[in-house]
């Protein structure tokens, strides 16, 4: 338990951030009474959202962790979450130390572990024969189709993305979302208990043109999915510079690190030359790994994904949080 001094200090920044960004009373309370409403019903009003993202943007993201800060467990509970085994993973107590301050420095994580190919071929044999939702562009218009299976593909379709029902759907897929190392990382990172945000798995393909479209979002943004999540980057496919390596500014997750200039248009796709003026080039990282590799991300970091020039990348996606806050509206 903290002590008297170190409760009137938190209260005391609290309230000295809620005034320098003009936080209302309205707008906290609008917030945790959505939280409760979510906890029971599963979903929020749209305008709570929208809420949520215009504190952001004006906080650069120290309104959100101040809330967050509410929900944090104490640190023996913590202790308890961690798992260094499991039927798929394992890692040792210097992995697991190293994957966190990875994260707590850079917002990205490789795990020291890999999904053996079996699984990768396993997981991409399902997705083949399943439902998708597709994305083609149509005089630099995207615009969207359905199909049965893979087979089923257009000429020209950019992504391809798979229901997220069908995925859970996979008691392989199911295995590894609920996989006791992996959330037990998340919830030791986020310092609480978690649950699956969202699962989502999609393809994307070779890409037409130098055009960095923004629905498949090849242009830097952040995501804005709770008041806190993580997201476990799985690569089924090699990534290499040439097939769409995923891109991030290490450090920019921190509450404060974003430019109030850039965060001023609100939640936008940001073009590299603008991003280059903030954070040079030089600073950003891209993602390239064989096939089976696990990247956790906090991508409250400034991201985007790369046009794809030759074959295909391929990526399952967990995302974890505290709760399903913002995945529904009313």
């Amino acid at each position: 338990m903290p002590s008297n001094d170190d409760f009137f200090f938190q209260v005391q920044s609290i309230l000295h951030c809620l005034d320098e960004y003009s936080v209302s009373r309205d707008d906290l309370i609008e917030l945790l009474v959505a939280l409760k409403f979510n906890n029971h019903y599963g979903c929020i009003p749209e305008s709570t959202h929208i809420r949520l993202v215009n504190l952001f943007c004006r906080s650069s993201g120290k309104i959100q962790e101040i809330i967050h800060a509410f929900r944090i467990k104490p640190v023996n509970h913590l202790l308890n979450s961690i798992v260094l085994e499991s039927n798929l993973f394992k890692t040792t107590p210097a992995e697991f130390s190293q994957i966190i301050r990875d994260l707590n420095d850079n917002g990205y994580a490789e795990l020291p572990f890999k999904l053996p190919p079996s699984k990768c071929t396993e997981i991409l044999e399902y997705s083949s024969s399943r439902k998708h939702y597709c994305l083609i562009r149509n005089n630099e218009r995207t615009e969207r189709y359905e199909v049965s299976s893979l087979d089923h593909l257009q000429k020209g379709t950019l992504s391809a993305h798979m229901y997220e029902t069908d995925l859970i759907s996979s008691q392989t897929i199911s295995d590894i979302f609920f996989d006791k190392v992996i959330m037990g990382i998340a919830s030791f990172f986020l310092r609480t208990d978690v649950c699956l945000h969202h699962g989502s798995l999609w393809h994307s393909y070779k890409t037409e043109g130098d055009y960095a479209d923004s629905e498949l979002a090849q242009l830097f943004h952040f995501d804005l999915d709770e008041f806190r999540w993580l997201k476990l980057f799985i690569f089924l496919t090699d990534v290499s510079s040439d097939n769409g390596p995923h891109v991030y500014i290490p450090g920019s997750h921190v509450p404060g690190a974003k430019s109030l200039d850039l965060l001023s248009r609100g939640y936008a796709r940001i073009p590299d030359d603008d991003m280059n003026k903030f954070h040079p080039k030089q600073s950003w990282k891209e993602l390239t790994c064989p096939a089976g590799t696990l990247v956790f991300a906090d991508t409250r970091c400034w991201h985007k994904g790369s046009s794809v020039n030759c074959g295909q990348r391929s990526i399952l996606q967990p995302e974890y949080s505290p709760s399903t806050f913002s995945k529904r509206f009313l």
